[in-house]
């Protein structure tokens, strides 16, 4: 039926796969991470806020869902899911981690771009005049 309300174990169901989803696009951005143009990573941004949010809104009901069940969950899918977002959670953090120290890296090599080219700014040198006074002359 189209607009039956989920039970709670479809929801349960869904949220594993939402949890499942989301670790798999984290780990193919870990792998491709210092491949991407940045193009690509701001549309992979995008893409995993819409995905995060989908699972938010799951989580949601699940918490709905559980508060109206007393607490009564199918034991077996809410470890699997919880197990899952912690795997997320923690992949997370060590991308975060990562991401960081790349940034970190790019703005000292920014900022030794930056002194480089004010220090070869400096370098005016004197005009060459020679050959000026044959060339006055003739």
């Amino acid at each position: 039926m189209p607009g039956a309300p989920m039970t709670l174990q479809d929801q349960l169901v869904l949220s594993i796969r939402q949890y499942r989803a989301i670790l798999l696009e984290l780990n193919r951005l870990e792998a491709d991470l210092s491949a991407l143009p940045s193009e690509q990573l701001v549309a992979f941004a995008q893409a995993f806020s819409e995905q995060q949010e989908e699972a938010a809104q799951t989580d949601r009901q699940i918490e709905e869902a559980l508060a109206a069940a007393g607490g009564a969950a199918e034991p077996a899918l809410n470890q699997q899911r919880v197990a899952l977002m912690h795997q997320v959670q923690e992949r997370n953090r060590l991308l975060s981690q990562k991401l960081h120290g790349m940034m970190s890296v790019i703005s000292d090599e920014l900022s030794q771009l930056r002194s480089g080219r004010s220090a070869m700014a400096g370098y005016g040198g004197a005009r060459d005049s020679k050959g000026a006074t044959i060339s006055r002359n003739y």
